[in-house]
């Protein structure tokens, strides 16, 4: 039942996600191609991620049995703090695509993915905070191509807490890759812990 339970997540996250960037990617497209105005973009963007990014905190968190009454006020805070710097890239992105209205569209939805992966971003973040005795292991991602920070955290396992106060997260702007286009994650597991100290991703 577990196993079920947990495919069950993992299947409603990606749900989640794929609904998230599909809204973000709609929106894109209406402003560039006139349908709605940079007002009603601005107004509708920052509704959609504010509820997608709490989505992502609510899916990271209750991987480890944390509802949102039981956060601290530390994670409300970091919470709030990633949404507002994803709600301030927006005046930008609606400048880009009213500046690019000529443009493919295709290199114009490529712009979604910054917030796509904020969505990320928020969950492994969540999930760090709410786990934070918990030990999880880097995993590289799919893409062709790794940045320093990512292979050199990969495979090593230790405590969320200690992923989190290094600052060491996928996805995570401190990463050499800036994390935009990172899909590596932090897996749960029982393996020992790593020996040494873990660096920041700059060290």
């Amino acid at each position: 039942m577990k196993f079920f339970a947990t495919n069950l997540d993992a299947l409603g996250t990606r749900l989640s996600l794929s609904s998230f960037e599909a809204t973000l990617r709609s929106l894109i497209r209406q402003l560039w191609n006139g349908e709605i105005d940079e007002q009603n973009f601005q107004f509708s963007m920052q509704a959609a991620i504010a509820d997608g990014y709490d989505r992502a905190w609510r899916a990271g968190e209750s991987k480890c049995g944390i509802a949102p009454e039981d956060r601290t006020g530390e994670e409300d805070r970091l919470k709030r703090t990633m949404t507002a710097e994803a709600m301030d890239r927006i005046r930008d992105l609606a400048i880009f695509v009213l500046q690019h209205t000529q443009s493919p569209l295709s290199t114009i939805l490529n712009r979604a993915d910054i917030w796509t992966n904020g969505y990320n971003r928020m969950m492994e973040q969540a999930q760090a905070l709410a786990c934070g005795d918990q030990k999880f292991r880097w995993e590289l991602g799919d893409t062709e191509k790794h940045c320093k920070s990512c292979l050199r955290y990969n495979g090593k396992v230790h405590r969320g807490s200690t992923w989190h106060a290094a600052g060491a997260l996928p996805q995570s702007h401190s990463l050499e890759c800036g994390g935009f286009l990172c899909d590596c994650r932090l897996v749960p597991t029982d393996a020992p812990a790593s020996s040494g100290t873990l660096g920041a991703p700059s060290g």
